[in-house]
């Protein structure tokens, strides 16, 4: 069991974008009075819903934009 309630949706992103941008797990649990460990599951969570949604996104027309499929190369001189 947590030792805080969870965050509100717009803290939970705050928390989930500080995180891997490289600010203190220490530094970021003593401003909002949770535990490294709390505050810990809660960027794995954030991180795990992201790379969850990014897999159940249909495929559209910008996926080729950004993974653009190799042109077939011809062998005809």
């Amino acid at each position: 069991m947590s030792d805080a309630p969870d965050p509100d949706q717009r803290g939970y992103v705050d928390v989930g974008c500080r995180l891997p941008r490289g600010e203190g797990l220490e530094l970021v649990s003593s401003e909002l009075g949770v535990t490294a460990t709390t505050l810990s599951g809660w960027r794995d969570d954030f991180l795990s819903a992201g790379q969850t949604a990014l897999k159940s996104r249909p495929a559209d027309d910008r996926d080729e934009e950004v993974n653009p499929r190799p042109q077939a190369t011809s062998t005809s001189d």
